[in-house]
């Protein structure tokens, strides 16, 4: 009988535990997809170089220590997509993140004037007629 109680509590509680599991965002997908790879071997395969763009889109200050590292340390077409991720990140984020943001970018300098340089260049552009 003590094993009926036991089945029975175990089936009412599994349906409570499902409903705490919160949803993945598409940035914490997108850089867990990512952070398979060892340094320096992120393909340039369009669903790689489509995560780094979503994290740019809709990651947050969270995403930003791997954008500077795929930047730093990735070939060249995923480097320069994490320059302008991180260029879309500080456009979109509360003023308390993009504190963060440029405190992670704060050691890196030329990494920093590269991202505020091409947010620069963005906010012209978009003035132009």
């Amino acid at each position: 009988m003590s094993r009926l109680w036991l089945v029975v509590a175990l089936l009412l509680a599994a349906p409570a535990q499902a409903q705490d599991v919160i949803p993945e965002s598409a940035a914490q997908v997108a850089a867990r997809s990512l952070s398979r790879y060892p340094t320096g071997e992120v393909p340039t395969t369009r669903s790689a170089l489509r995560a780094v763009l979503t994290l740019g889109e809709t990651g947050t200050s969270d995403e930003v220590p791997l954008l500077i590292h795929l930047a730093r340390h990735e070939q060249a077409r995923v480097s320069l997509l994490s320059i302008r991720a991180l260029a879309d990140v500080r456009e979109h984020v509360s003023a308390e993140e993009l504190e963060r943001v440029n405190a992670e970018l704060a050691p890196w300098p030329s990494l920093d004037r590269a991202v505020r340089r091409l947010a620069f260049e963005d906010a012209v552009a978009s003035t132009e007629p």
